[in-house]
């Protein structure tokens, strides 16, 4: 598929309600094209940088809004004179309180994967010695030839990736 009738289908992905039929008939393409199209490593990473963009103007934009936020929230704990409907206040300290939230919410990186333990190791039957100087950990891996958990489905149940 070509650059610009990929970006034109980015473009409707983007700014249309998300019906997947509808989106390839709109450029001429099977749906089984728009399945490829939207599995392309390009597409994927568009994405996902669209997604970070969109994150990042979502925590900027709280951030601007957050001091206001947190004016609103203390005037709503502040209503002495009980002349704010309840309702209003409400409504108010609701979405004072989500902005204050999305202001605080750290960006989204990925995580690095955790080390295997030596739990994992054993569940695949690596060999273990005693070092013995180590108090707390007395074992150690007798060999080691590549990841055992280069493939998620090679992990044993309690491993979480």
């Amino acid at each position: 598929m070509d650059e610009t009738k990929s970006q034109a289908i980015l473009a409707d992905f983007l700014t249309r309600t998300f019906n997947p039929v509808e989106l390839a008939q709109a450029h001429g393409i099977s749906l089984f094209q728009l399945v490829e199209w939207a599995r392309s490593p390009e597409i994927r990473q568009a994405l996902q940088t669209l997604a970070e963009l969109g994150e990042a103007n979502t925590r900027l934009l709280a951030q601007k809004h957050a001091p206001d936020a947190v004016n609103t929230l203390a005037k709503a704990a502040d209503n002495s004179d009980q002349s704010t409907p309840v309702a209003r206040i409400e409504l108010a300290r609701r979405a004072a309180a989500q902005i204050v939230r999305i202001a605080a919410t750290p960006s989204t990186r990925p995580k690095a994967a955790p080390k295997p333990s030596l739990r994992d190791l054993a569940y695949y039957g690596v060999e273990l010695e005693p070092t013995g100087n180590t108090p707390g950990h007395s074992l150690m891996p007798m060999r080691t030839r590549g990841d055992p958990f280069e493939s998620p489905r090679n992990a044993p149940p309690h491993y979480a990736a």
